[in-house]
């Protein structure tokens, strides 16, 4: 029984398109123009995770903005006035233009409290462990809303 309930969804699975979300596109995005506002590095490195390509020999490519921000906020102090908790907060605007005119615009926010640490060395190397889990996340948000085009 159990058998004949596993070849029937793997059928009804196959024959339907499915598809899954986070699939690996190989041959990557492609824009005719990339421009970067906000935090430069950021920018960057989403942009490499993203297999984003830049193709100027073809105009009838959409271009992409991507605009970013990374905050952090001191959540909470002690009564002698040192910063017990931080927040990460990880902006993240993309838009998609052709002719001038914004197709579309996604906002994309991912954020992260954590407490502070002993030294600032450990305080700031944790942060970047932050910031690369930040975005991690956001990219897949990114991936995601670049399958829907």
């Amino acid at each position: 029984m159990i058998k004949k309930i596993i070849l029937f969804s793997l059928f009804l699975l196959t024959s339907c398109g499915y598809q899954p979300l986070y699939k690996q596109v190989t041959s990557g995005y492609e824009f005719f123009d990339l421009k970067f506002e906000g935090d430069q590095n950021l920018s960057m490195r989403i942009l490499n995770n993203l297999n984003i390509v830049e193709n100027n020999l073809d105009d009838t490519l959409n271009s992409l903005t991507i605009k970013s921000t990374l905050l952090i906020d001191e959540t909470s102090k002690d009564s002698k006035g040192l910063v017990q908790s931080y927040r990460s907060n990880l902006n993240i605007e993309v838009s998609i233009i052709k002719n001038q005119k914004i197709i579309q615009n996604q906002s994309f926010n991912e954020s992260f409290s954590y407490n502070n640490m002993n030294t600032r060395f450990e305080l700031l190397d944790y942060q970047k462990q932050v910031e690369e889990i930040l975005i991690s996340k956001i990219n897949n948000k990114i991936r995601l809303f670049l399958n829907k085009l």
